[in-house]
């Protein structure tokens, strides 16, 4: 269930981070085993994710949302990244046009950018 679940945590001197996995690619990989074949390499799967999930390295994942273009001046975010809070990503996305004491502003606009957060 471990794998099924995923797991974050720390403990006396250790700490851990384990992603969630497909149900389905476990149970192929525990018959592949059972064969005494090898498992094939999984990949972290959240059920109902429609944001991408791509491997950088070894042990880590590039994590992406969704969004669409509604028009020159909106996007629609339909798809946090897996573990981002709407209220800190509202908050990210705002010190990109109005920056902060410490960064300014990344994106010079002109007009009135418009950021809609579809909540299912």
């Amino acid at each position: 269930m471990l794998l099924v679940n995923g797991s974050e945590g720390i403990g006396t001197g250790w700490s851990t981070s384990v992603p969630n996995y497909n149900p389905h690619d476990i149970i192929e990989n525990l018959r592949r085993l059972l064969r005494d074949e090898e498992p094939v390499e999984m990949t972290p799967w959240y059920r109902g994710f429609k944001g991408t999930i791509e491997r950088q390295t070894q042990d880590k994942y590039l994590v992406s949302g969704s969004w669409n273009k509604i028009d020159d001046t909106t996007l629609e975010i339909t798809e946090l990244p897996i573990k981002t809070w709407t209220q800190t990503y509202k908050e990210f996305l705002e010190s990109l046009v109005t920056g902060s004491d410490k960064q300014p502003a990344i994106l010079k606009v002109s007009y009135t950018v418009t950021l809609r957060l579809k909540m299912a």
